[in-house]
């Protein structure tokens, strides 16, 4: 019998990064770079709130006594704030449904690193769920013209960054506070070099308003709370459910990503495009039954 809350906060936690594009489209004519800054300090601020209530912050500064962990934290930071930049760019360009699919090829991903440079090996099914999720990348880049580089970024950062943080164990919530501490000096610098530079600059990234309206700081405040409360509600499913069970999930955020680039932004979805998702999904699919399969061979021995 699973865990009733545990599924529950994984739900929330999904859908809630699921529906994120929403939330960042209202922050579109704010630069990614400056929201992507906002974004590392109050989620930091977040974090050190929720550190507190919990007595956790001894925990924190032991944590960063380690050298050898510091420096894992902050490679890994590294590619979690080249994920997050991106991903804020894309969801105020225009590019929802191609983060989505950033985050379906992203579990392919994972495999794929796996075997390369950690010499896991695959089985059948899932050498076949790579070919298919291959051939399903090579056609979407036909039908868009280019590769889908935003797709593919989004999942080796993501995944390289999930590499990384496997070695360093700990509460997530404090993990996650470290990452956002090392990137905070240098949001706080870019915060501040947006707002002398931005209004005047000519660099795309750099384009932001002169003025911010109540609404503007406030929705970039919330967004350490937005940031962190799914964390958080995700750290609960994962203490309560299966790790099978609970990698389901993770197709819950892509999906309503993509839903969500069809019905609110309506990005163009052709039949073309829609094949190449579709062997997308059929990779997914093949690696989802094979991932199933073994583990209740796994229960059942």
């Amino acid at each position: 019998m699973l865990d009733r809350s545990g599924l529950i906060a994984a739900i929330f936690a999904y859908t809630a990064w699921g529906f994120f594009p929403l939330y960042w489209h209202y922050l579109k004519h704010i630069s990614a770079l400056e929201t992507m800054s906002h974004r590392v300090i109050w989620s930091f601020v977040f974090y050190g709130v929720v550190a507190h209530f919990r007595g956790s912050l001894p925990r924190f500064t032991k944590l960063l006594k380690n050298r050898r962990t510091v420096l894992h934290l902050t490679f890994g930071a590294v590619f979690l704030a080249a994920n997050w930049l991106l991903y804020v760019w894309a969801v105020t360009h225009g590019h929802v449904m191609e983060t989505s699919l950033g985050y379906f090829i992203n579990p392919l991903i994972n495999v794929a690193v796996g075997s390369l440079f950690l010499k896991e090996h695959l089985n059948r099914n899932q050498k076949i769920a790579l070919l298919t999720a291959t051939l399903g990348v090579l056609w979407l880049t036909y039908d868009y013209g280019r590769p889908p580089w935003i797709a593919l970024a989004l999942a080796v950062s993501f995944a390289t960054y999930s590499i990384v943080k496997k070695l360093v164990p700990g509460e997530a919530t404090l993990i996650s506070m470290a990452e956002t501490l090392v990137l905070f000096p240098v949001a706080i610098a870019a915060a501040i070099a947006i707002r002398w530079l931005g209004p005047t600059s000519d660099v795309a990234l750099l384009h932001t308003p002169a003025t911010l309206s109540s609404v503007d700081i406030a929705l970039l405040v919330l967004g350490g709370a937005i940031t962190g409360i799914p964390l958080l509600l995700f750290g609960v499913a994962a203490q309560r459910l299966p790790l099978t069970v609970l990698g389901f999930f993770q197709y819950l955020a892509p999906t309503f990503q993509f839903l969500s680039a069809v019905l609110f932004f309506h990005e163009p979805l052709g039949a073309s495009r829609l094949v190449g998702f579709s062997m997308i999904w059929l990779a997914l699919a093949i690696f989802i039954h094979d991932t199933w399969r073994a583990r209740k061979v796994r229960v059942r021995d």
